[in-house]
């Protein structure tokens, strides 16, 4: 891996120093892994950080599963295999 410096990742992504010091806190790398770890696409905006109690965290990885084991119907979608 290459070692980049804040100011470099605030220049490739368009930010202010400040905001990439504050998305590497380590309390926010904590919450970004456990999103990551349900499956959740990074772009799709489901709720507040507040709202990421790790019961929350742990209710999107439980549907996460259940959509990736559910039976299916003719068109590849979830249904309730009744």
């Amino acid at each position: 891996r290459e070692f980049r410096t804040q100011a470099q990742l605030a220049s490739m992504f368009g930010k202010s120093r400040s905001a990439i010091s504050k998305i590497l806190r380590p309390e926010n790398v904590k919450k970004l892994k456990q999103v990551a770890a349900t499956g959740m696409h990074p772009d799709v905006k489901r709720h507040s950080w507040r709202d990421s109690s790790s019961e929350f965290l742990e209710l999107e990885h439980r549907v996460h599963q259940y959509v990736l084991t559910a039976p299916r119907d003719e068109h590849g979608n979830p249904c309730s295999g009744q």
